[in-house]
């Protein structure tokens, strides 16, 4: 039997993206001869899908719904945020983003999931970052967010081929039994009050840059915290698995976000 160039392309296409450092899903449908549609998705350990499984994270359940047109990369890192996402300290300073030793000195795991999600050259990009960030909130502290977040939205764009589709997601709810610091040290008052607005501050910043593409913000919050209202108490909300980590059903829930914001 004669094996087409197509699927060899298509198989050597597969073997590429699962050996990159991160997590790509996609059902082995070799009888298609488009090429799917390339979803990078970058961000700390919501994205990654902790404590469970890869195939509970949101990126997994999204390769579920978007089928075999799409193919999706989890990109997520634990303890993540804009300032240790990024491995690439001499481009940085070259680009003139203030600080570059910092943000060496302040990466430490899983490193290659910047390079990775650069390597495959998505159509669309989706970056959730900001829970870790929260942590030991000042004024200043928020000013510096939007201006890294946007520094690293600059970053992604001059590494790709191609202009992306960029989306920036809201990520889900923190809870709390104080309302403000939650029981995995994380600050909710930041998270559910602040963030967001700061978000589509960058948002509103990258599209008045980006030609040719688009950015939007992806809200996964407001979907758990109708689902679970009482943001005190992360115990009687059967969509979380601890303060700030959904369960199964709950990053199912951020994937329907994901998907309805892309397609």
């Amino acid at each position: 039997m004669q094996i087409s160039y197509k699927f060899l392309a298509l198989l050597a296409e597969v073997t590429l993206f699962n050996a990159v450092d991160g997590m790509v899903f996609r059902k082995n449908n070799v009888t298609s001869h488009s090429q799917p549609i390339r979803v990078a998705c970058l961000g700390d350990s919501i994205t990654k899908g902790s404590p469970g499984t890869y195939e509970h994270s949101y990126p997994a359940r999204l390769q579920e719904m978007l089928g075999n047109g799409y193919l999706v990369g989890n990109y997520g890192r634990d303890a993540a945020t804009i300032l240790t996402y990024i491995d690439l300290p001499q481009e940085m300073h070259d680009m003139g983003i203030p600080d570059a030793q910092e943000y060496q000195k302040e990466t430490k795991l899983e490193a290659g999931k910047f390079k990775g999600a650069v390597a495959m050259q998505p159509d669309i990009v989706v970056v959730m970052l900001g829970t870790n960030d929260a942590n030991s909130w000042t004024q200043t502290k928020a000013t510096e967010y939007v201006r890294r977040y946007t520094d690293l939205i600059k970053l992604i764009l001059g590494k790709m081929d191609s202009v992306p589709k960029v989306f920036l997601g809201i990520e889900p709810p923190c809870f709390s039994s104080s309302g403000t610091i939650s029981a995995t040290g994380h600050n909710c008052l930041v998270i559910n009050t602040v963030l967001s607005g700061l978000i589509r501050q960058v948002a509103v910043r990258i599209s008045g840059i980006v030609e040719n593409g688009m950015t939007a913000t992806i809200d996964t919050w407001t979907p758990i915290q109708q689902h679970c209202p009482d943001l005190t108490n992360s115990k009687g909300c059967d969509w979380m698995d601890d303060d700030v980590h959904p369960n199964a059903d709950g990053y199912r829930s951020m994937a329907e976000a994901v998907k309805n914001a892309i397609t």
